[in-house]
């Protein structure tokens, strides 16, 4: 299902890609309790470097949150993620003498990133169009949660492939749901306290 087909068929795969992730999320909630210690590999189906790139799981006091990156598993998105470190990143990050050296080679790359930047938005744009009438999909999106993680990604650099934050485009999906009460610290007793103290007041 994480397989995304590159070119013409990118969005019609994408698209059947983030449906099934958000049913894996949907089910989630009841599977949670199922293990003794969730296993997010064995659940989503994927390796321990993939999990780490693509999955996000944190266990808190009283709630689990959970968040899917599916962004980088579209093919248009990992070539504008490639170009950028194999390509833009070793001159805009390089000394002021390297990035005089390189200076002829400055044009074509910047058109370049340009270019797969905007086919990216391009294809994430298009998927989040044919899924607009998911239910499942808009119960999931954390769009604005994804940018809110990354608020030095503006980092200065003026170009006209790097968006504000406010629009940068993302198929994150994330759920949030409550901890099995057993695995909650306190929480079982609390609930006793809680029933011993309605018990008592019926008898009152």
């Amino acid at each position: 299902m994480y397989r995304v087909t590159e070119g013409a068929g990118e969005v019609a795969a994408a698209t059947h890609l983030v449906t099934d992730s958000a049913e894996r999320l949907r089910r989630l909630r009841r599977a949670y309790g199922a293990w003794q210690e969730f296993e997010s590999g064995p659940y989503f189906d994927l390796t321990g470097p993939q999990l780490a790139m693509l999955v996000q799981v944190q266990e808190r006091m009283t709630t689990v949150h959970v968040a899917l990156t599916l962004d980088l598993l579209l093919p248009s998105v990992q070539a504008v993620a490639g170009w950028y470190l194999e390509q833009w990143q070793p001159i805009a990050g390089a000394s002021a003498a390297t990035q005089l050296m390189r200076a002829d080679e400055w044009p074509a790359i910047h058109d370049e990133m340009q270019r797969r930047w905007q086919q990216a938005c391009v294809t994430i744009h298009a998927v989040r169009m044919a899924l607009h009438r998911s239910a499942a999909y808009w119960g999931f999106n954390h769009a604005a949660g994804e940018r809110a993680r990354w608020p030095l990604a503006a980092n200065g650099q003026s170009t006209a492939w790097q968006p504000g934050l406010a629009v940068a485009p993302t198929l994150t999906l994330a759920l949030e749901f409550a901890l099995p009460a057993a695995r909650q610290p306190g929480r079982l007793r609390r609930l006793r306290r809680m029933w011993r103290g309605q018990w008592q007041g019926s008898l009152e």
